[in-house]
């Protein structure tokens, strides 16, 4: 198995995830929180989309919103809600072409390789949102079978720099579960003028 196999056969392993209270009281909240940095009504790829509650809650504050996933049927409810939607994994999106921003919330996670899709979405868009689960808490996340990548604070905070990222906001999300304490963080990242550092 080679590199690009890899990636291919991970993202594959991608699951319907049906949405919950918890989920969509962030996103509301998150989507308001981008138009202080990112403008409407910009272009944005939504990068694993869902029941596609994200990208209504920023369509419903003036992006237009590009659904992808690589589930065919999340795709079909994208399109049946309007959206241009397409199936297509996390790893491949520079096929797409540019966008203004990437909305990447619990997806990054799911990467072998989040310096890879992170660089290669750092030259197809100006402005990243990035949310996460954390590690080591009550939920542990770090256990998902498929959550390749679930780092620390900082293990992300250089991920995100070393791929040509600059944050220019950062905020951890306490949870309160049934299991116990649990933890996201979300980045709102701008493009470095420069590119990837040396």
């Amino acid at each position: 198995m080679n590199f690009k196999d890899l990636l291919t056969k991970a993202t594959w392993t991608a699951y319907p995830e049906p949405d919950s209270p918890l989920h969509s009281d962030i996103i509301d909240n998150a989507s308001k929180m981008f138009t202080q940095f990112c403008k409407p009504p910009a272009r944005v790829l939504d990068i694993g989309c869902g029941s596609c509650y994200g990208a209504k809650a920023l369509r419903n504050v003036g992006y237009e919103v590009t659904p992808i996933s690589v589930l065919q049927a999340e795709v079909d409810e994208a399109r049946a809600l309007g959206f241009p939607a397409m199936k297509c994994e996390m790893n491949e999106t520079d096929l797409l072409g540019k966008f203004d921003a990437v909305w990447l919330r619990h997806a990054a996670e799911h990467s072998p390789c989040p310096l890879l899709l992170l660089t290669q979405l750092s030259e197809q868009a100006d402005w990243l949102y990035l949310e996460i689960p954390l590690p080591e808490t009550d939920a542990h996340h770090e256990t998902n079978p498929n959550h390749y990548s679930c780092l620390t604070e900082l293990g992300w905070v250089n991920i995100i720099r070393s791929s040509g990222w600059e944050i220019v906001t950062a905020r951890a999300i306490p949870l309160k579960l049934v299991c116990g304490d649990d933890a996201y963080i979300f980045y709102v990242c701008k493009k470095l003028k420069t590119g990837l550092k040396e």
